[in-house]
């Protein structure tokens, strides 16, 4: 994995990023972190090295395939989610160069942590992305993710 990178950008009444906030020491800013993955090919699941942050705000994890995928197992698609719930962020119909789940990358926002998993606030502690395969045994010879997580982190997240 390779290609990590974070940006924060300007909280509306201040800039968070450099530490500013209200009275209180408190708020929250938006981020964007992204990070270019290589497939595992010893499985059906690739965890990225970029963590969702603790207690965020996520609103999109965008992925983009810049590396065909294909594999021998019958490899149809793939999910992007975590580790409890596999097509949180949504999923790749194709596997092609260009494919992406900008369709059903707003998931986090339709619906209820509380009732199904899906919502925008992401638990307690900071969990990893979890790219599934899907189709035969889900499991890649080659191919390349490229990630982009969207959201609003409490001011006390650096990463």
């Amino acid at each position: 994995m390779a290609n990590v990178s974070t940006n924060f950008g300007s909280f509306p009444f201040g800039n968070i990023a450099n530490g500013s906030a209200d009275l209180s020491g408190t708020g929250m800013y938006p981020f964007v972190s992204e990070e270019t993955v290589t497939l595992s090919t010893a499985g059906a699941t690739t965890d990225s090295t970029i963590k969702l942050p603790a207690n965020a705000v996520i609103l999109a994890v965008q992925a983009v395939v810049t590396t065909a995928i294909s594999g021998a197992g019958g490899i149809t698609g793939a999910s992007i989610g975590d580790a409890s719930t596999a097509a949180r962020f949504g999923t790749l119909s194709a596997l092609t160069l260009g494919a992406n789940n900008f369709a059903t990358c707003w998931t986090p926002l339709k619906g209820s942590i509380s009732t199904d998993a899906t919502g925008p606030t992401v638990g307690a502690t900071a969990i990893a992305i979890r790219i599934t395969g899907t189709g035969g045994d889900g499991t890649p010879a080659a191919g390349v993710v490229r990630l982009t997580v969207s959201g609003w982190a409490p001011l006390a997240y650096r990463p």
